[in-house]
């Protein structure tokens, strides 16, 4: 399953751009890209990219963590 973080980042143009659109650091994208969006901006997520070429809803980002939590688990 791919991480909704890298549609992000590749979408809207790089780490810079999406730190600045979501009001965070370069360090927290790199984050989202190492662990996924965190499950309270997914809200926010879906909104700002509705209506993209990379549009992203909250489920996808909600299923990408559980899928991830289940992946550290099994691990």
């Amino acid at each position: 399953m791919e991480n909704p973080a890298n549609k992000l980042v590749n979408g809207i143009g790089g780490r810079s751009a999406a730190a600045a659109e979501f009001n965070v650091s370069t360090e927290a994208i790199r984050l989202w890209l190492k662990n996924g969006i965190p499950a309270d901006r997914a809200l926010d997520v879906e909104e700002r990219t509705r209506g993209t070429e990379f549009s992203i809803s909250a489920v996808e980002v909600l299923e990408y963590q559980r899928h991830s939590r289940e992946e550290a688990r099994a691990a």
